[in-house]
């Protein structure tokens, strides 16, 4: 008779690897205690509590972005607007809306950036989506998170 071998549950690996990550960080933690080094370990519980919140990610994430997208999410924020693409062109795009109008913000490859990096959503509608964008929570968190630290605050 052939035993069977129990199956494991992609649940079961995320709970042994976050039980594993668990035990090494407090290794790293009562190690750094033991070294008379408190300020380390509170460096160290910020950081993890910045990585778990996603802050980590969205300073990678504004770091990443050029001037130019840096920008146009600035400028969107900065009201009420939203992205529409110029009528006598299918290239360059205005931001509409509160305080008052920018015109030609951006180009299609600068907002298609943003659109893939989720900063931004297309909202032109079903037959031309790209037509207009919009801001997403993501990139409000991004810039909200992201600038700390830069020259841009």
């Amino acid at each position: 008779m052939q035993r069977r071998r129990p199956s494991v549950t992609e649940e079961d690996v995320l709970h042994r690897l976050e039980a594993e990550s668990r035990r090494q960080t407090e290794g790293v933690r009562a190690m750094l205690l033991e070294e008379g080094r408190p300020d380390l370990v509170e460096d160290l519980d910020r950081r993890l509590r910045e990585s778990r919140m996603g802050i980590t990610g969205a300073r990678a994430t504004w770091d990443a972005l050029t001037e130019l997208q840096r920008k146009v999410l600035l400028i969107l924020l900065e009201g009420n607007r939203r992205l529409v693409r110029q009528k006598h062109s299918k290239h360059f795009f205005d931001a509409i809306g509160e305080p008052h109008a920018v015109a030609r913000v951006a180009g299609l490859p600068t907002i298609r950036n943003l659109i893939a990096r989720e900063l931004l959503t297309p909202d032109g509608g079903t037959f031309d989506p790209e037509a207009a964008a919009v801001l997403t929570e993501r990139a409000r968190f991004v810039v909200q998170h992201g600038r700390r630290g830069t020259n841009l605050e």
